[in-house]
This record gives C-alpha cells, sequence and structure tokens, in this order.
C-alpha cells in the first residue's frame, strides 16, 4: 500500500480544525485512515468534536459492515474473558440441566422396573424397607 492511500490524523479538541480535517479525507478515498483520538474528552468542546466525528463516519461509511451488530443492539461485554465465563457458566448450566433431567429419569425408570418386577413376579414389595420407600 503507498503512502497515498493512507491517511493519518491527530484528532484533538477544536471541532473547526477537526471538521477541516475530516473534509480534507472525504476529498480522497483513502484504503486506510487512521484517526488517532487525543481529544481531552473533559473540555466542553468535546461533544461538538465528537458529533463531528459521527456526522464524518455516517457520511464515509453510510451503510454497516456486515460484521457489526445491528441498529439498537449493544455488545454487553467489554472483553473477551467477560464473554468466556458468560460461555463457561451457560456450558455449567445446561449440564447441570441435563444431569437433572437423567436423575430424574434414572428414578423413574428404576420406580417403574420394581413395580413390573414386582407384579411380575407377584411378590408385594416390604413397604417397611427403607429403600423400598423412595418407590412408593
Amino acid at each position: 500500500m503507498s503512502e497515498s492511500e493512507v491517511a493519518f490524523k491527530m484528532i484533538r479538541d477544536n471541532a473547526t480544525n477537526v471538521r477541516r480535517d475530516l473534509d480534507q479525507l472525504r476529498k480522497k478515498h483513502h484504503k486506510f485512515i487512521c484517526l488517532n483520538d487525543n481529544i481531552d474528552h473533559s473540555k466542553p468542546g468535546a461533544e461538538d468534536v465528537r458529533n463531528v466525528l459521527l456526522e464524518f463516519y455516517e457520511a464515509y461509511f453510510p451503510r454497516r459492515s456486515a460484521f457489526e451488530l445491528p441498529e439498537g443492539v449493544h455488545n454487553e461485554f467489554l472483553y473477551m474473558h467477560d464473554i468466556e465465563q458468560h460461555q463457561y457458566e451457560s456450558f455449567l448450566k445446561s449440564w447441570l440441566l441435563v444431569g437433572a433431567a437423567i436423575v430424574l429419569l434414572m428414578v423413574l425408570t428404576s420406580r417403574c422396573l420394581v413395580r413390573s418386577v414386582s407384579s411380575v413376579l407377584g411378590v408385594r414389595p416390604n413397604r417397611k424397607h427403607p429403600l423400598l420407600e423412595l418407590y412408593k
């Protein structure tokens, strides 16, 4: 990539200067643009600079990229670690539910099995036995 295809602009606190610099970028479409945020966001003019930047981006890139979230959707995670932890916790919760379902199926199946075997053999289970109390 040649230098004519690359643009670098330092963005500071003066909205008029920022608008001028961005207008120069609009005149020539570069393949790569680096806008370095050197704004003191505590100064009163910072919001004006932000609005100028927003206007520039919306004009320079009028359509969303396929990689951007749809309008109104925001990423709730700031760091990859947070996403990975959320995915891990979701994974554990789903396997906990699967495990609970398997245990429930095993209990119900064994209860049915005890009743079936008892009826086939014609034996009534001793209801006083502590283990058979589970199958009432």
